[in-house]
């Protein structure tokens, strides 16, 4: 879905020229975003199975519970996938960015912060799912636009023919 939300956000704001041209490009952006999520999930996963031992707290029945296991393996998570997205932007730009890596992880941060704000009002079961994914994808995906707008601007997407 995230690739999907970066080609649409690419489309509807006419930013293809700014994308490196060649389709195996991509293809590429696309594969890496499927393994991203798949090694993010898996993150998440083995930090918030084995936090709940390190830390001898009682582990959280469902992750819209927000224990301390989850929300550990949330931010471990949201980590993985600053640096995914980040080498999804490289693919896409053509330019590596700290810069833009940190603010990828700051907003995983944020978006885990506000999900954690709005749980403890709603106590609902869509506040994570419907706060967590919506506002982290946009956030990265405004960080990825920024990101290639930047690298167009000062030379860093280069057209590369394969």
């Amino acid at each position: 879905m995230f690739s999907l939300a970066i080609f649409a956000a690419i489309t509807l704001t006419r930013s293809w020229p700014r994308v490196r041209s060649v389709w195996l490009w991509v293809l590429l952006g696309t594969l890496i975003s499927v393994g991203s999520y798949l090694l993010v999930f898996f993150t998440f996963w083995v930090v918030g199975a084995y936090s709940s031992e390190l830390l001898r707290v009682r582990p959280s029945g469902d992750p819209i519970d927000l224990g301390t296991d989850v929300i550990l393996g949330l931010f471990a998570g949201a980590m993985v996938a600053a640096i995914c997205v980040e080498v999804l932007a490289y693919v896409l730009s053509g330019r590596w960015s700290n810069s833009f890596l940190l603010r990828l992880a700051l907003a995983g941060t944020a978006a885990i912060l506000v999900t954690l704000a709005a749980g403890q009002v709603t106590h609902s079961f869509w506040t994570f799912y419907g706060v967590l994914f919506p506002l982290g994808e946009g956030l990265y995906c405004a960080i990825v636009g920024a990101q290639i707008n930047y690298a167009d601007e000062v030379g860093g997407a280069e057209k590369i023919a394969c």
